[in-house]
């Protein structure tokens, strides 16, 4: 049964025991407030006037269970005889004003009429209303017809509200599991401030998220394919010279080549290892405390000799000064391989799109509960709108066209910082040249 259907008839089954309920007790209290003694106040006037012009049959009201009777010297004005209830408590009645509660609801109530003589009496039988039984329950049944229509009337549209979000929800799920990945809730649902809207929003951004994953795995596999088709076709040309031309130099060249592919394939392990990385430590965000306390204390400045050491002799040969300022000790929380190869990436880029005779400096330093590498060149930067990319898979801006590499170093250093919590950002500095950032929680 769907929860529309669950929700309407759970909202009618409440309400109508709570109507069951009220209608009862309603009833008991009206029977209850029904069974009292009728008030003569304006009974004892009409008496009165009626005495004075000789109109007593007037009084007497049979259909509303009523009867009058005037009494004087214990016999009946304008009838023959008394009725029996009367006559049987008919000294009680003419002695004192009394109420004489009798079986069946009925009630005998008498008053003086001193303005007609002192042995007048004004005398009220009082019994319920002479009508069928079934028409006492007319009211009732007007109320309950009221109330289910009401009742059917609400619980539909609250039903209708709760379960039509639901279903939208649904629709979208299901064109997104059918491919259509562009698929949103979207609003006026994402602009309910409600259990409905945070579903909404965070299935959206879901949706979001797994369109740019699959996009990213579509690209991937493109650019992979791209990138390896160029060295492929080389190898193959090599290897049919090789065939008739048995040189060194021939030989050489398929040896790059292959040397070309496998440092392709390497880095796209490293670039999955970091991907899967990255998502262990989203996945495990709760405890993040206890990830970074799992990653050994690091030496940063020590680290970043170390990068300094190895790309020196690159660095050497374009002519291009390798620096290192900051702090002279400064320790943080981090695994040492995965952050040596994201510096190295991020200085062998510097040094590569560096002029000559310029330096580039490598910045230690702690800013609040963060470590801070920055990597600064003074090449010629990247143009603007190509930044946001920069550290996408296989991307190369317009001054890295036809240069080393494959677009995959800056990914990788990405993919490493998000393994440690923390984030890559690049910009373009005033005085010409590129600043990378490294930053992440210092603290275990």
């Amino acid at each position: 049964m769907s929860i529309y259907r669950r929700l309407f008839l759970w909202f009618c089954a409440a309400n109508l025991l709570t109507l069951a309920v009220s209608v009862l007790i309603a009833h008991a209290i009206f029977e209850r407030g029904a069974d009292r003694p009728p008030d003569l106040g304006d009974l004892v006037l009409q008496a009165q006037v009626a005495l004075k012009h000789d109109r007593i049959d007037a009084l007497d009201v049979p259909d509303d269970g009523r009867r009058v009777l005037i009494v004087r010297d214990g016999r009946p004005l304008g009838r023959d005889d008394l009725p029996r209830p009367v006559q049987r408590h008919l000294d009680e009645l003419t002695d004192s004003d009394a109420e004489v509660r009798l079986p069946r609801g009925l009630w005998l109530v008498s008053r003086q009429l001193p303005a007609s003589g002192p042995d007048t009496w004004l005398i009220v039988m009082q019994g319920p209303p002479r009508r069928a039984p079934w028409m006492r329950w007319i009211p009732v049944g007007l109320q309950i017809l009221l109330t289910l229509i009401v009742i059917a009337g609400v619980g539909w549209v609250v039903a209708r509200h709760l379960s039509q979000p639901l279903e939208r929800i649904q629709a979208v799920v299901r064109r997104v599991a059918a491919g259509e990945l562009s698929s949103r809730v979207g609003a006026p649902l994402e602009a309910r401030d409600d259990e409905y809207g945070r579903l909404a929003r965070d299935f959206d951004r879901m949706a979001a998220q797994i369109e740019t994953l699959v996009q990213s795995r579509d690209q991937l596999l493109h650019d992979v394919s791209h990138e390896l088709r160029a060295p492929l076709s080389r190898l193959r040309f090599a290897i049919e010279l090789a065939k008739d031309d048995r040189t060194p130099e021939t030989l050489e060249r398929a040896d790059r080549e292959i040397a070309r592919i496998d440092l392709l394939v390497g880095e796209l392990l490293a670039l999955a290892r970091m991907d899967h990385a990255g998502a262990a430590s989203a996945s495990n965000a709760d405890a993040g405390a206890a990830e970074e306390a799992a990653m050994p204390t690091v030496d940063l400045r020590a680290l970043a000799e170390d990068v300094i050491e190895a790309e020196a002799p690159q660095a050497a040969l374009r002519g291009v000064e390798l620096r290192l300022e900051g702090d002279a000790r400064l320790e943080a929380a981090a695994d040492p391989e995965s952050m040596v190869r994201a510096l190295e990436n991020v200085v062998r880029n510097a040094v590569r799109h560096a002029p000559s005779k310029t330096p580039v400096v490598v910045r230690i330093e702690k800013r609040g509960v963060d470590a801070v590498i920055g990597v600064v060149d003074q090449g010629p930067g990247v143009a603007p709108e190509e930044l946001p990319r920069l550290f996408e898979p296989f991307f190369r801006g317009k001054s890295a066209q036809g240069g080393e590499g494959h677009g995959l170093g800056l990914a990788i250093v990405s993919r490493v910082l998000r393994a440690h919590r923390g984030q890559a950002e690049a910009r373009n500095r005033e005085t010409g040249g590129l600043e990378v950032t490294l930053r992440w929680p210092a603290g275990a």
